[in-house]
């Protein structure tokens, strides 16, 4: 029988040097009824990335902003706005060292990370009007949600703020099949 090995390492560098040497372009695609970012990856820098490293594959994790039409709903289920909104879209992808993508998360789509924009059903609640205004979230209420749950006292995944946490945790369930293959 084989041995079989499974490491996994950080790749050290620049994120934004890493991003520009490796993603080849991106385009918009629709999965449905959302609209969402996808990537091709440069073949020579995965190459050179994966040799460097002593790794056989890359798993890259991509964030950007994107706006997309899509239904939220007040606290009362009945009132929902579908509008236009921005938010933190993410797609993580393995990628093998001769460029080609051997998975991706979400197939087909986009994790949202963190919602940019909120309809004002109060707003038109009080001013006694069918007209909610789509807003932006503040930059204090964006730093808010992004450190929500962190434990600086735990190290690791515990300690991590919620969205992270759920992110992580979403990406290695998605990547258990793969994994249990390679085992």
């Amino acid at each position: 029988a084989r041995d079989k090995y499974f490491d996994i390492r950080q790749v050290a560098g620049q994120p934004a040097a890493l991003v520009s040497s490796l993603v080849a372009g991106s385009r918009l695609e629709r999965g449905g009824d959302l609209l969402y970012r996808d990537y091709d990856f440069q073949p020579a820098a995965a190459a050179s990335l994966c040799a460097d490293n002593l790794v056989d594959g890359l798993l890259v994790v991509l964030m950007s902003e994107i706006e997309r039409v899509e239904t939220r709903r007040d606290r009362i289920p009945v009132n929902y706005l579908e509008a236009p909104y921005r938010s933190v879209q993410v797609r993580a992808f393995v990628v093998l060292s001769d460029g080609r993508v051997a998975w991706s998360f979400p197939a087909g789509g986009s994790w949202t990370f963190l919602d940019l924009q909120y309809p004002d059903f109060d707003e038109a609640h009080y001013n006694r009007t069918d007209r909610v205004w789509v807003k932006d979230i503040s930059l204090e209420g964006v730093e808010r949600a992004l450190a929500e749950g962190a434990d600086p006292k735990k190290s690791g995944p515990a300690g991590l703020p919620e969205v992270y946490a759920d992110l992580f945790d979403d990406i290695v369930s998605g990547l258990a099949p793969l994994l249990d293959g390679l085992l």
